[in-house]
């Protein structure tokens, strides 16, 4: 036998040896525990009760903190979809507008990798947030977030928020009122981070009539 193949059988002997040996409470070794009267015994199996009783209260409070934790984080988005949805609700005709990136690319690594189309319903002045989703061999993925943003005159999708202006990277769709009531479509390029075929027109607002959203 070849003396590493003599290592790694030593290596494994000692971890079998170590898990068969017995366990004694608050880690004392069998040696050890061989000295102790059985008053000490005893003391010490209380005191290792006690430390597991507190660790598992710990975890049971550590378990409850989470689950309320996300309660109010799903409560919270709740909230903010409906407050959403409102806004899109009352939002005057001009005021929102939907969106869609075709032949969407992220560029990663160094290079431009394919993602789904992505989809956005944006209220004026009003910072979305939308998942870049790559899909390899049947299974999707989360690899990016783009912020989305429209200001009456610009679709603006960057890579940061918009506190963080002066670093971020952006594809930009610029038009006027009537480009966008008729629909408006360019392949834009954000270097080192986005590009595809943008396509914007503004949605109808409540109570118009379904042909206002044909593109002339």
């Amino acid at each position: 036998m070849s003396g590493r193949a003599s290592w790694l059988l030593l290596i494994l002997v000692v971890i079998i040896l170590a898990a068969c040996a017995p366990r004694h409470p608050l880690g004392i070794d069998d040696k050890d525990w061989q000295t102790l009267s059985p008053q000490q015994r005893l003391d010490a199996l209380e005191q290792q009760a006690q430390l597991d009783l507190a660790q598992e209260q710990r975890r049971i409070a550590e378990a409850r903190q989470r689950e309320a934790q996300a309660r109010q984080q799903e409560a919270e988005a709740a909230r903010q979809r409906a407050e959403l949805e409102k806004l899109r609700c009352e939002a005057r005709y001009g005021d929102r507008i939907q969106c869609v990136l075709d032949q969407a690319e992220v560029y990663r690594s160094r290079r431009w990798e394919p993602i789904e189309s992505l989809a956005f319903d944006l209220v004026r002045h009003v910072e979305l947030t939308t998942a870049m989703i790559e899909q390899r061999h049947r299974q999707q993925r989360t690899i990016g977030t783009v912020y989305a943003l429209f200001d009456g005159q610009t679709v603006s999708l960057c890579d940061r928020q918009g506190a963080d202006s002066g670093r971020r990277q952006c594809l930009r769709l610029v038009g006027v009122f009537e480009d966008y009531r008729r629909g408006i479509r360019q392949q834009l390029v954000a270097p080192e981070f986005l590009r595809g075929e943008l396509r914007c027109s503004l949605a109808p607002a409540e109570g118009m009539p379904l042909q206002l959203m044909i593109n002339r």
